[in-house]
């Protein structure tokens, strides 16, 4: 479970709380008993192992792309079926 950080808007006190992720309803303010609003906190991570450098992620673009030109060469019905689906969505925009 995220610990998530509330305010009240009356006394502007700051709590934490372990909190379920569908939890919608907010809790009560300790000190006058108004209603908090939850406050945006950035997720601290750190990103390691491969994958995650710029180099990586090129390579992993080149080898998706060979990998769908090579798939849509042996099934070519399926490359007109995303054609005329991308012709679709920009004739409703």
């Amino acid at each position: 479970m995220p610990i998530y950080s509330f305010e009240c808007a009356e006394d502007n006190s700051v709590k934490d709380e372990l909190r379920l992720v569908g939890d919608y309803h907010p809790p009560k303010c300790s000190i006058c008993g108004a209603d908090m609003e939850r406050l945006f906190t950035p997720v601290t991570s750190i990103l390691k192992g491969s994958g995650w450098s710029h180099g990586d992620w090129a390579k992993l673009r080149k080898r998706s792309e060979e990998q769908g030109t090579k798939f849509f060469k042996k099934q070519p019905k399926y490359q007109e079926m995303v054609k005329e689906n991308l012709e679709q969505k920009s004739k409703e925009v």
